[in-house]
C-alpha cells in the first residue's frame, strides 16, 4: 500500500467512524503477509489512528507469520498495544507438513520475540484431513506452549472446490466437539476463542463473532489499492467490491453497493433455508464467503452440519449444568448478578462464560 492509500484510507476509517457514530474503531493489519509492508508504512497507519482517534480510541490487531518480525517492529507494536495473531497449527511436524518445512520453526522464533517485548500472541489452528484426526496433539501442544488458539477449517478458496486441504463437515465437527471437551476439561490452563464464542452464541442467543453474524457492515476491508471490500477474504476479487477510496463512498452508499444488496439477499435466503433451526439466531447460516466458494447453492456455509452438531453438544452441556444441584443452589443464592449466563452460576460453562465477559470476547 502506497503512502498516499494509506493517507485515503485513514481519512477513509475517520469519516466513516463519524456516519456511523463509533465511539471506538478496531483496525486490523491483514494480508497475504503485512510485515512486507515495512516499517514505514506500518508506523504510518498506527500514528495516523492516533491522530485520529486517540490514544483511547482505537485497538489494533496484526495476522502475520511473524518470519520478518524485528525489535524494530515489536517496539512499534508494543507503543500502541497492538494485539498480534498468526498461524499454527500445532506441533512441528504437523504445521510443516501442511505449511511447508521451516514454516514452525521460523514462527515460533517470532512467537518468542514477541513475547520478549511484552507482546500477546495468538493464533489460528487450521484443520484438514491429515490434522483433524490428530486433535489431541494439536491441543495439547497450545496447552503446553501456553498460546490461546482458535480453530477453523481448512475451507475452500473460491474458484477451488475441490481442494485436497477441504475437510469434510463431519470430521471437522468430530474434532470440534472432542477438542470443546478437551478444553472444558483444562478450561483453567488454556483459552480457545472460537470455542469461547460458540458457547456464548448457543447460551445467550446471539453470536459475537462474525462467521455465525450478518457480517455486512460489521468492518470493512481496504486493499493496497483501494479497493473496498465486505472483508479482507474478498479483497482482489473485482466482483466483490464494494466501492473505492478513490469515489469517497459514504457508508450508506457502500451498503446500497450491487454486492452488498446480494449478501442481504442471500441472508434473507439464509432465514427460509434455516427456518426451524433451534440455532438459526447465532449461526445465520454461517459465513458467506464460505457459503458462496462451497456448494450448498451459495445460502448456507459448507460447515453448516458441524456447527450444527457442536452447538447441539454445547446446548446440551448447558442444559444439563443448569440443572446440577449445585447450580441451582448458586442460581438461589444469586440471582440477580450481571455476569454470565443469569440460570447459570456454578459449572465449566459457567466459569467459560463468566471469563469472556470480564475479558471482553
Amino acid at each position: 500500500m502506497a503512502p498516499e492509500v494509506v493517507d485515503e484510507a485513514l481519512e477513509f476509517v475517520s469519516r466513516v467512524s463519524k456516519e456511523t457514530h463509533q465511539e471506538k474503531i478496531r483496525a486490523t493489519l491483514h494480508g497475504g503477509e503485512p510485515l512486507v509492508a515495512g516499517h514505514g508504512i506500518l508506523r504510518r497507519i498506527l500514528e495516523g489512528l492516533r491522530a485520529r482517534f486517540g490514544s483511547g480510541g482505537y485497538e489494533v490487531a496484526l495476522q502475520s507469520n511473524l518470519w520478518l518480525l524485528d525489535d524494530e517492529f515489536c517496539e512499534l507494536f508494543a507503543e500502541h498495544n497492538v494485539e498480534i495473531g498468526t498461524s499454527l497449527d500445532g506441533p512441528e511436524h504437523i504445521t510443516d507438513a501442511q505449511r511447508g518445512e521451516g514454516y514452525f520453526e521460523r514462527t515460533m522464533r517470532g512467537i518468542k520475540l514477541a513475547r520478549e517485548h511484552g507482546l500477546h500472541v495468538g493464533c489460528i489452528a487450521t484443520f484438514t484431513p491429515a490434522s483433524a484426526v490428530r486433535w489431541r496433539e494439536v491441543a495439547e501442544f497450545f496447552l503446553a506452549q501456553r498460546l490461546s488458539f482458535s480453530l477453523q477449517p481448512c475451507v475452500v478458496r473460491m474458484g477451488d472446490p475441490d481442494s485436497s486441504y477441504s475437510l469434510p463437515p463431519g470430521e471437522f465437527a468430530d474434532a470440534l466437539v472432542r477438542t470443546f471437551e478437551f478444553y472444558i476439561a483444562h478450561r483453567h490452563e488454556m483459552i480457545v476463542p472460537s470455542l469461547d464464542a460458540m458457547c456464548w452464541g448457543a447460551s445467550f442467543g446471539e453470536s459475537p463473532v462474525c462467521t455465525f453474524s450478518n457480517c455486512l457492515g460489521m468492518f470493512l476491508a481496504v486493499d493496497p489499492h483501494g479497493g473496498i471490500y465486505p472483508c479482507e477474504r474478498f479483497c482482489g476479487m473485482t466482483p466483490y467490491r464494494l466501492g473505492s477510496l478513490s469515489g469517497r463512498p459514504t457508508f450508506a452508499e457502500l451498503l446500497n453497493s450491487p454486492i452488498a444488496r446480494r449478501m442481504a439477499e442471500r441472508q434473507s435466503r439464509v432465514r427460509q433455508a434455516c427456518a426451524g433451526c433451534e440455532h438459526l439466531d447465532y449461526c445465520l447460516g454461517g459465513c458467506p464467503y464460505n457459503a458462496w466458494a462451497g456448494t450448498l447453492a451459495g445460502v448456507k456455509d459448507p460447515y453448516c452440519e458441524a456447527y450444527h452438531r457442536v452447538f447441539d453438544h454445547i446446548r446440551r452441556r448447558v442444559v444439563q449444568e443448569m440443572h446440577s444441584k449445585e447450580n441451582v443452589a448458586a442460581v438461589a443464592q444469586r440471582p440477580f448478578a450481571q455476569d454470565g449466563h443469569p440460570l447459570l452460576r456454578s459449572g465449566p460453562l459457567s466459569e467459560l462464560l463468566q471469563r469472556s465477559v470480564r475479558t471482553g470476547r
